[in-house]
Parts: structure tokens; sequence; C-alpha cells
């Protein structure tokens, strides 16, 4: 669906006053890899900048930060360690991403006379996330259905879907400010699949998932076609308080994509 009005101009309004503050990181990274030296501490968080490094395994380059090792020189060694700027990707960055898009979804609703489409995303065996704006309240939590592997296949047919009514009167949690609903599916699909089939991403609250110069990835079903996927030249361009901003081609229907990093 389109996203709302009231939506799209608070979005652009944080953006806009983020201005000054995404320009001087974006300039910072920039003449990090173009010199190899600068102020990595302006490109991002130091506390983040940890523990996205521990998430990644990188624990002795970390260590020797914390040891006091020349702060520029170790910094900006970490923060290139953990962006990169190589395109090459192991092979397994495309098996685990396959398996990552078996959980996403294509969210369709009849409300009324309007027919509603957007992304949900399995964070358990039966709920699902979205946005706000594609499910704004239990009534209609429970007037639609989420369908998986809504895939396109080789031969240009859409695959086998499997599709589960949505359950918003066994669990609906919604934040309008944050722009995210949850809501419960059915156990099996009208094919008599299991929803946990699919695989889900749980949700956890600490930092450490993509950083400032970061390249994510968004699995979604833009204006409602099959799921398609932006990948890996999507840049995190901005993190603060509890807002992360990035730059992606999206459409209408993309509403309630995951966004994922490299590690998926």
């Amino acid at each position: 669906m389109k996203t709302p009005r009231h939506i799209a101009d608070s979005t652009s309004r944080r953006f806009r006053a983020r201005t000054q503050e995404r320009g001087g990181r974006l300039d910072e990274l920039e003449r990090i890899a173009r010199t190899g030296r600068g102020d990595w501490s302006r490109v991002e968080e130091p506390h983040r900048l940890v523990e996205r490094a521990r998430r990644l395994g990188l624990t002795s380059e970390v260590d020797r930060l914390a040891a006091g090792e020349d702060r520029e020189v170790a910094g900006t060694r970490l923060l290139e360690m953990v962006i990169g700027r190589s395109n090459f990707l192991g092979a397994r960055f495309l098996s685990d991403g396959a398996r990552a898009a078996r959980s996403v979804g294509r969210i369709a609703l009849e409300i009324g006379a309007e027919r509603r489409l957007g992304t949900g995303v399995l964070v358990a065996p039966r709920l699902v996330m979205t946005n706000h704006h594609v499910i704004a309240n239990e009534e209609e939590a429970v007037s639609g259905r989420v369908q998986f592997n809504y895939v396109e296949q080789r031969d240009g047919s859409i695959g086998t879907v499997s599709e589960y009514a949505l359950r918003g009167d066994e669990f609906f949690v919604t934040d309008e400010e944050l722009d995210f609903s949850i809501v419960a599916i059915e156990e099996m699909s009208t094919g008599g699949i299991p929803a946990s089939s699919w695989g889900w991403h749980p949700l956890f609250g600490q930092t450490g998932k993509a950083i400032v110069g970061e390249r994510v990835n968004i699995l979604q079903h833009p204006d409602g076609r099959p799921q398609e996927v932006a990948i890996h030249e999507n840049l995190v361009v901005d993190v603060f308080d509890s807002w992360v901003h990035y730059t992606t081609d999206t459409q209408a229907g993309s509403s309630g994509a995951p966004v994922f990093n490299n590690n998926w």
C-alpha cells in the first residue's frame, strides 16, 4: 500500500533535521575510504561499532582498540573491517538470503472496498510483523491473510502459495509512532502447511546489527508483485534514537518489508 501522507511527512522532517549530522558522517566515511585515515568516531558511536564488531567475531581487533592502541588507526581499521568496500561476498550470502526470504510474505487485506497490500515477516512461528499503516488495529488484523512463497518461478509462473488467515483476535500489538504491528496468523495454511515450516527471524533489542556505512538488503513485495529483493547497494546513512536511515528502492506494497544486514 502507499505510505500515508502523515508518515511520509514525518519521515521527511526527521531526514531533513539530520542533514548536517548525516552529511558529516558520510563525508568522514568517504575520507576514510579515500585516505585510510580519519576520525572514525564521527561516522559511528564507539559502542555501536564495538558491538557490531563483536557480533561479527572481530574480538581481537576490538581488544586492540580497548588496549589503548593508536585510537585513530585501530578504530579506523575496525570500521573498515565491519563495513567493507569490496563487492566480493561468500557464496553462502545467496543461500542464506534464500532461506531468509522464505519467512517474508505478502499481506493482503480486504477492508470494505479497499484492497490493501503490504509485506510482512515472521518473527515467531505464528507472529508476523509489518507496518502499523498496513494493519492499524485488531479489526483490520482479522480481515486479511499473509501469503508465503509468493515468488516468481523460472517459467514466469507463481509458485505454490501457502496462505494463512490473520488472527488479530488471538494476538495483536501495534505502535503508531514507530509504525509497526505484530499479528498472529493461523497455525496451518489452507493447504495444510504449518506456519512454522517457513522459519522466522527472532527480534532482539541489543545494538550491533548495523552501523553507518554498512550495506543492507530488503525483501519485499512492491506493488503486491511476487517477492523481490533490493540487494547490497543500499547504504545505512544514519542511526539515531529509534531510527535507522538507509538508501534503497521501494514502492507501494513494500511497507512492512524487513531490512537485513549482509548476515541476514
